[in-house]
Formats: C-alpha cells, structure tokens, sequence
C-alpha cells in the first residue's frame, strides 16, 4: 500500500511511503522559476505535481495534506502564498480523486514526536524521520550537505498515514 504526505510550502516537500517495502522516498516540491516585474519569483509546477501524484493513482491508500495555517506578524502576501498553495494540492487531490486528510501540523507531530523534546519541530523532524528510515536521501539535491526539512516532514505525514490506516 502507499501513503503520500504533502508539505504544502512553496519550499516544500512531496513523500511517498510504501507499506509492502517499509521503503521511504522524498521528493522537493516541483517549482518553476518565473519572470515578475521585480525579479523571479518560484511558482509551483502544477503539471509535474499532477503527474507526479498520476504515477501512484491506484496504489494510493491515503494521502495526508498538512493544514495551512499563517502565522501572527505574517504579511498579506505570505498568507495569500501559503493559502495558495494549500489550495493547489487539496484541488490536485480532490480532481485527481485521491482519498485524502487534512491533518494539522500539531497533531502529526504529537504521534510521531511522542517520547523526545522537540521544541524545535525542524530539527526533530529530520531527527525522526533519519531515525525512522536510514536509508532514505532526504537531501534537496546532490549538491546539499543539509538535510531537507519539508522532505523529513512530508515524510512523516506519509508515515503517520499509514500508522492511522495499516
């Protein structure tokens, strides 16, 4: 069975997590780079996000779609971009017919967190999720020495998709 997990965020994260394997990949959100009149501004690549949902259409069990929520002080147009977002995948998921949840971040992080201090939820992310899968590459690319925390997120809404479905 498959489970996905979405970090919505432009700077975000696609997971897939296959229950038959215990086998966890994770994917940096599709963008393209697009001309503004004041520079350029990162776009989500709708297309290359639907086919990438496409690939795993009838295996898919349960995908889990992480909350947008703005955060006090946050300008208006941040709040627009985080909503936007959130509303790009719902409506992939939703077209695409895809059994999905819309879990709040708090919630995911409680079960998946349970037993380890984590007021750093970033840093307790990639904790958990290396912890969890050794073997997955949650790197943004070959060149990063960093580990990606939308990845090490999106994976963890996979993997708690499947603790609440197996």
């Amino acid at each position: 069975m498959i489970y996905l997990g979405i970090d919505n965020g432009i700077n975000g994260a696609l997971a897939v997590y296959d229950s038959d394997t215990n086998e966890m990949k994770a994917f940096v959100m599709p963008i393209i780079k697009v001309q503004k009149a004041k520079g350029n501004k990162n776009e989500y690549n709708i297309p290359e996000i639907v086919q990438w949902f496409n690939q795993f259409n009838q295996q898919v069990k349960m995908v889990i779609l992480e909350k947008a929520q703005p955060f006090p002080g946050q300008g208006a147009v941040s709040m627009f971009s985080i909503g936007r977002g959130y509303g790009i995948m719902e409506g992939i998921l939703a077209g695409l017919g895809l059994p999905y949840m819309v879990i709040h971040p708090k919630t995911w992080q409680k079960k998946m967190f349970e037993g380890m201090p984590h007021q750093d939820t970033k840093q307790a992310s990639v904790l958990t999720a290396c912890r969890l899968f050794p073997g997955a590459k949650f790197f943004g690319s070959d060149k990063s020495t960093k580990l990606h925390n939308g990845m090490t997120d999106a994976a963890l809404m996979a993997y708690y998709g499947y603790l609440l479905h197996k």
